[in-house]
């Protein structure tokens, strides 16, 4: 029987305007769907129910006057008082907030109170917890049952002198038995300014909800659609069992690359809401590097400390920078001098205030992101032109269109480069400046990329390996590009600053190998050791304390570093790949992943390395059907945040779960150990 004519007939016939009735039709009603969220979602920011506490802060320790000012904090903290420094005094200060806790079930609940200096809790008017500047200076925990329903809260805590810190945890009746962690933070999504009535309780927990059920289905909805109508696409003669996670065929066209690109974006987008639907954390909270990119705002994590540091510098000081700052005062100023000259330059040389200065930061910060995804597409489209595969080579129309969106989506989503700016992270900057450093090395444009890998070495140290690295492979004019800018940069610095300072900074380096960070978005081999020993803290960020040294941690860290850099600088690697955009890659990503302390922002530098290995390894299937497979796994754990691991924080080995990132940056370490080596199918 002549099956290929009746298959013709079926295809042209009325099979084939019904099968595109029913394309048309799920298309609409998943758009119809998405239109219906973004409504629902506008609406709820408009009429839903506020969430959060009144907060008076008082320009005094006693809530004494009239306050300052007012405000809704979402949460129990002191992030308002340091958004406020230069109006609001950081000493001597007190706060008092007030609204209704909602109790979804009667039962037990703990109460876990870091507060230094001062604080009250009391509930339905009733105290339940206060500490003192008399007390011990440990944790204060108290159990208390409640039943179901609102309850008044009002919170008061009051700031002398030294340092400020306040966290609340609270964990309920659904606490395992003998479990002794200290919960999670007390959410926003349980706090309120006024008492609504029941009505419009239901009514706003009906709506959340809704879209929250809606945040999971639509994406995962969108994405088996797309694999559906991807399917109908291909000829059933090159389909294969597992072409869905292989990409195997269908990739091998311009149009595949684009549809390849599209599936990774809506499926890490589903995984992302997967994560925060089982999150121990409100999803605001989950995406608060996000909100904070889209609103412009950012934290103060790199710019505090060297604002304290510039600051010392410019005083009449007798001891060295790192012995009063990073030793005495334990603030983590972990940067070399000549990271200070940023400083220097926009507060002497420009004389601009410190707010106005931490403007110019945020403005900088926000469109080197937006100028990282400009060169990450350059980096994509310039490795489809590199490859040999005709098939796969750039398309100046639509799919040029297609992918230069989607590219600038998986930049917006890709959380380590968010997240570096959400923090107020001079890493940001970093990212920026790695991404186009690879685009001018595939451009063969050496004495560039010798000045930015310069200037990226005067704020991270780290990156010094690559100038090893170019020594090794004889790039010469690289290295005097490199070198020019290192000496230039440490010159002028030290005619700023000092000799003695500089060489203070080795005593920092040697500290940190030896300690670390335990906590869990350190995602190098020291970050997992010290969880794995339980050493030092995992969920809580301690801005004035490291892990204790521990020998097996600081064996590991220094075998698992030079075991990386071995492999970066001498492994094996076939006749014309030492120095390639693949070689130094590698070696990037070595400078991140063998460094004691590797912060999630820190593996920003994947993304464009993500961007140069895609176009290539749809040429050369390096392991086999299954390539692609395993790069899209790497970028799903490199591009998320799965706030469900802190879950197993305290059950080892288990906890070896937090370390994601670091497997996602050794999966892509793997792939260009063998593109270099020129690994068979």
């Amino acid at each position: 029987m002549d099956t290929s004519f009746m298959r013709e007939q079926i295809t042209k016939g009325p099979y084939r305007e019904e099968m595109k009735d029913k394309q048309r039709y799920i298309l609409g009603s998943i758009l119809i769907l998405w239109l219906l969220f973004l409504g629902l979602y506008g609406a709820k920011n408009h009429y839903g129910l506020p969430r959060g506490l009144t907060g008076a802060y008082y320009a005094n320790p006693r809530w004494e006057g009239t306050p300052a000012f007012t405000t809704l904090d979402p949460t129990l903290s002191l992030a308002r008082v340091r958004e406020r420094k230069s109006t609001f005094p950081q000493k001597n200060y007190s706060v008092r907030w007030t609204g209704w806790l909602y109790v979804r079930q009667a039962g037990p609940y703990v109460f876990k109170i870091k507060a230094d200096d001062g604080f009250f809790l009391t509930l339905d008017g009733q105290p339940i917890a206060k500490r003192t500047p008399g007390d011990p200076p440990q944790p204060v925990s108290q159990r208390v049952t409640l039943p179901k329903g609102f309850h008044s809260l009002t919170f008061g805590y009051f700031q002398l002198l030294g340092t400020s810190a306040l966290e609340v945890y609270w964990t309920g009746p659904e606490r395992p038995e003998g479990d002794r962690s200290q919960g999670p933070p007390l959410p926003s999504t349980v706090l309120f300014p006024e008492k609504p009535t029941h009505r419009q309780f239901r009514m706003d927990q009906g709506l959340q909800r809704l879209l929250q059920g809606l945040w999971i289905l639509l994406p995962a909805g969108s994405f088996l659609w797309l694999v559906w109508r991807v399917r109908q696409v291909i000829p059933p003669s090159v389909r294969r069992p597992g072409w869905v996670f292989g990409f195997t065929r269908p990739l091998s066209k311009p149009r595949k690359v684009v549809f390849s690109l599209l599936v990774a974006f809506l499926s890490s987008l589903s995984l992302t809401t997967a994560s925060i639907a089982v999150s121990p954390t409100s999803w605001k909270d989950t995406l608060l590097a996000h909100r904070r990119f889209l609103s412009m705002t950012q934290s103060t994590d790199s710019w505090e400390p060297m604002r304290q540091a510039f600051h010392y510098l410019q005083s009449d000081h007798q001891k060295p920078l790192y012995s009063e700052i990073f030793f005495d005062k334990k603030i983590k100023f972990q940067y070399p001098p000549t990271s200070l000259l940023l400083l220097y330059f926009f507060q002497k040389s420009l004389s601009l205030s410190w707010p106005d200065t931490l403007k110019v930061f945020s403005w900088i910060s926000w469109i080197f992101v937006l100028l990282t995804a400009f060169f990450v597409i350059k980096i994509f489209n310039l490795s489809l032109e590199e490859t040999a595969n005709p098939d796969v080579r750039s398309d100046p129309t639509v799919d040029l269109v297609a992918r230069s969106l989607l590219l600038l989506g998986l930049t917006l989503t890709f959380y380590p480069v968010i997240r570096a700016y959400s923090l107020g992270q001079i890493q940001a900057w970093v990212n920026f400046l790695f991404t186009v450093l690879l685009w001018c090395w595939m451009k063969d444009k050496k004495i560039i990329s010798g000045i930015l890998v310069g200037g990226m070495s005067l704020i991270k140290p780290q990156y010094l390996i690559i100038f090893l690295w170019g020594l090794l492979r004889k790039q010469w004019i690289f290295l005097l590009a490199f070198a020019t800018t290192l000496l230039a940069g440490f010159l002028v610095s030290v005619s700023l600053f000092g000799i003695a300072d500089h060489v203070d900074y080795l005593s920092v380096l040697s500290f940190l190998s030896r300690h670390g960070e335990g906590f869990y978005p350190n995602q190098s081999v020291n970050g997992l050791l010290n969880r794995l020993f339980l050493n030092g803290n995992n969920l809580e960020w301690r801005g004035d304390s490291f892990p204790p040294f521990h020998p097996w941690v600081y064996l590991g860290t220094l075998l698992s570093s030079l075991t990386l850099m071995s492999i970066a600088l001498l492994g094996p690697a076939r006749a014309g790949e030492k120095g390639t955009a693949t070689d130094l890659s590698m070696i990037a990503l070595t400078g991140t992943m063998a460094s004691p302390i590797a912060w999630e922002h820190h593996y920003g530098i994947l993304l464009p390395i993500y961007a140069f290995l895609l176009p290539r390894l749809l040429e050369k299937k390096i392991f086999g059907e299954r390539t692609l497979s395993y790069l899209y796994g790497s970028y799903l754990l490199s591009s998320n945040y799965f706030p469900m691991t802190k879950k197993l924080a305290s059950y080892t080995p288990l906890n070896v779960v937090q370390s994601y990132l670091l497997v996602g940056g050794l999966i892509v370490f793997v792939y260009l150990q063998g593109l270099r080596q020129n690994v068979k199918d």
